[in-house]
């Protein structure tokens, strides 16, 4: 999601990046898209009360100031709601903590602390969504360089806390809490990454995830599979490069695992070899791509498009 984890400050109208998704009422609604490369867990990973994976950190220099980077670990939950927990790149002013209440009046958004992120630099983030296209979402980023050094592992933890709120683990230390009462998650645990964007494309990451796990009768649980697949919304012009692979056991790594000779020449490519495409698949992605819209998260448009590879470990 990119509005994405913060809330860019433009001039006099606030913005949050589209992974984290705050849309101003100055802004059509397609002003960013999010693309997407997605690892989810197994069937028997559905119905947990917490999620955990290791990611290992990657900075680096992003060349649009409004686009955003973002690898995390999510769950859908009952009743509709939404959570993840990771780290962004990003870089400008920022909202770091707050409500964004999306198709809402900007005045009933609000923002606790804002900075300058510089270029690179990388810091954990939250972000839930309570499932009603009226409530917004609420979200949290965390301090400078939060996320670790480069090319260093760090584990991010979704927990339930005694049925009373979800907390946020940082490498076994809480670094944010949600008062909200935990569900069960309504599908299995997705991993991500995604880049979201006002204009062309550039390389994403890539991270690698290692050692997804899920909390369910009362203990921790590996995955058993993966299935990967890749999505983009709400109106994306150009057809998304990024992908995730099984690499090990429990190890998958996304982002840009193609190499693209030139990203100038891929984001100056026609859309209308897209048009065909786009009225074939309309009439059974437009109810996902609304509700991926409005909650900016990895959608079952991917499973309506076929596009997913299940890889047993």
């Amino acid at each position: 999601m990119s509005l994405c984890r913060g809330t860019k400050v433009v001039y006099a109208f606030l913005l949050i990046a589209i992974s984290n998704a705050f849309i101003p009422t100055v802004l059509s609604q397609t002003e960013f898209s999010a693309y997407q490369a997605v690892a989810q867990g197994d069937l028997a990973s559905a119905g947990n009360l917490g999620v955990s994976v290791t990611i290992l950190t990657h900075s680096y220099q992003m060349i649009n100031p409004d686009a955003y980077d973002m690898f995390y670990v999510a769950s859908f939950l009952t009743g509709g709601g939404f959570i993840q927990f990771g780290y962004v790149v990003q870089s400008g002013y920022t909202c770091l903590n707050g409500f964004s209440g999306l198709y809402l009046p900007v005045s009933t958004s609000s923002c606790e602390t804002a900075e300058y992120i510089q270029s690179g630099d990388v810091r954990w983030f939250w972000q839930y969504w309570p499932g009603s296209l009226g409530d917004g979402f609420r979200f949290g980023n965390g301090p400078t360089m939060s996320a670790g050094l480069n090319d260093t592992w760090h584990t991010y933890s979704i927990v339930d806390n005694a049925n009373q709120t979800w907390n946020f683990i940082f490498d076994g230390t809480q670094v944010a809490s949600l008062n909200v009462k935990p569900t069960n998650s309504s599908e299995p645990p997705d991993e991500a990454a995604e880049q979201t964007t006002d204009g062309g494309l550039e390389p994403l990451g890539p991270a690698e995830f290692r050692n997804l796990t899920y909390f369910m009768s009362g203990k921790w649980h590996q995955v058993a599979s993966f299935t990967t697949f890749s999505t983009c919304a709400p109106s994306c012009p150009l057809p998304n490069p990024f992908t995730a692979a099984l690499i090990g056991n429990n190890d998958v790594i996304a982002g840009s695992l193609t190499p693209i000779p030139s990203w100038e020449s891929y984001n100056s490519q026609s859309t209308t070899n897209l048009a065909l495409s786009a009225i074939v698949l309309v009439g059974i992605t437009i109810t996902a791509i609304m509700i991926y819209h409005i909650r900016k998260k990895p959608s079952q448009e991917a499973h309506a498009l076929k596009n997913a590879a299940r890889v047993d470990m």
